[in-house]
């Protein structure tokens, strides 16, 4: 789990990985203007 800013979109990235119910490895990828909005989707995402 990873959230990093990109300095040239000025924006926050957030990448998840995890299992499916068929035990695959996924990732998911989603872009924020703010950290706390990038936070917030992660911490709400691994519940």
């Amino acid at each position: 789990m990873a959230i990093k800013h990109n300095e040239k979109t000025k924006r926050w990235e957030v990448r998840v990985y995890y299992k499916d119910v068929y035990g695959k490895r996924k990732q998911k990828h989603k872009v924020f203007k703010k950290q706390a909005d990038a936070v917030k989707w992660q911490s709400e995402f691994l519940l």
